[in-house]
């Protein structure tokens, strides 16, 4: 009996808690949270990348796809390339560029474009200083690394409003008279830009 009477009895109770408690976050509700003034300092990494490149000594334009960097190219034709990497955020960066594959396509197997298009002097200029890849041979084929690809630039600090310029040059040799050559192209399918 004593059941009976003490379990409606607490149900009710719960019950006016509930209901108490549900008219007072009624009553105190806001559209607006009060919520203290804090601040939080997040970095902003920001990099303005421009890549650009001059066939035969003429005028630079932008590089809008990778494909067709080398389309048509012979024997002596230089390709002068300028990346310009520029920190428009607010914390210091370091800054890789890496062309991450690098490939020659030709009919015959035999032959391979890599080999017959070199770096001048083997000599990347960043922010007009001398980097030398090899000292011994400066063909792509020599250059780039297990992977197929090849680093253009290596941990470059960079600070907000900062810029740096990197230069090379490109060249198919001209003492490239085999026809096997013929008809083959180079693809450098994408720069990477890492910072961290």
């Amino acid at each position: 009996m004593r059941r009976k009477i003490i379990y409606p009895l607490l149900l009710s109770v719960l019950s006016f808690v509930m209901l108490f408690t549900a008219i007072f976050a009624w009553f105190t509700l806001q559209e607006q949270a009060n919520v203290g003034f804090f601040q939080v300092s997040v970095e902003d990494y920001r990099l303005k990348v421009t890549f650009e490149v001059s066939k035969n000594r003429e005028d630079y334009h932008e590089v809008e796809n990778g494909l067709d960097l080398f389309e048509n190219a012979v024997p002596s034709d230089t390709f002068a390339f300028r990346l310009k990497i520029e920190n428009q955020g607010n914390t210091t960066v370091n800054v890789f560029a890496r062309f991450p594959k690098i490939q020659s396509f030709t009919t015959d197997e035999n032959f391979n474009l890599l080999d017959v298009f070199y770096i001048e002097d083997g000599i990347i200029y960043v922010d007009l200083e001398e980097y030398l890849l090899n000292p011994t041979d400066y063909r792509l084929s020599n250059l780039i690394d297990e992977y197929g690809g090849l680093t253009i630039l290596d941990n470059q600090a960079l600070n907000p409003g900062e810029q740096t310029v990197i230069i090379f040059v490109i060249i198919y040799d001209e003492e490239t008279s085999d026809l096997g050559y013929q008809n083959g192209r180079i693809e450098i399918n994408e720069l990477r830009i890492y910072s961290q």
